[in-house]
């Protein structure tokens, strides 16, 4: 009568493969999405830091590479905010501090946070910030360049002149 047709041997080894194939396009979707999740939750906890310490009542004192201090004016207190959270270039963790760099650090009611600014090279500002008990590594790259981070904490200032401090670094 009827026999039943035998079951190939390749047939088997291609559906194994193609269930090996499914499974490791599962997992790297899903490492993609916890990967692009934890990055997004960092910045915005960066963000929420940045804001914590840049309220209306904080004071913002920079340390110029020279060890000059100077305790920026509100309005260029705003200019350094604005930078810190410009979103409108690239941001990514990975890179390399080439040139000059500041250091400031800002208090208010909430909270303190250290930061230091440098020159990455070709259009790009490397930032490390530290709050609480977190750090944050990032190299910007959008409208503003290092000499413009540099004008707004400088005893010119940005808008207006800041507050040169007597006592210097070094």
């Amino acid at each position: 009568m009827f026999e039943m047709p035998q079951k190939t041997e390749s047939r088997h080894t291609g559906s194994i493969l193609f269930i090996v194939l499914a499974i490791i396009l599962l997992a790297a979707g899903v490492l993609f999405i916890a990967f692009a999740c934890r990055s997004y939750f960092r910045y915005q906890q960066y963000g929420r830091a940045v804001e914590y310490t840049f309220g209306s009542t904080s004071q913002v004192v920079a340390t110029l590479e020279d060890g000059t201090r100077v305790r920026l004016s509100d309005h260029n207190r705003t200019v350094l905010y604005s930078m810190l959270t410009d979103s409108s270039g690239q941001r990514h963790e990975s890179g390399g501090e080439t040139g000059d760099s500041f250091e400031f650090y800002a208090s208010s009611a909430v909270g303190t946070a250290a930061a230091t600014v440098a020159d990455a090279g070709d259009g790009w500002v490397y930032l490390h910030m530290e709050y609480e008990d977190e750090s944050w590594d990032y190299y910007f790259q959008n409208r503003s360049d290092y000499d413009m981070w540099l004008r707004a904490v400088s005893p010119d200032g940005w808008l207006e002149p800041n507050t040169v401090l007597k006592n210097k670094v070094g």
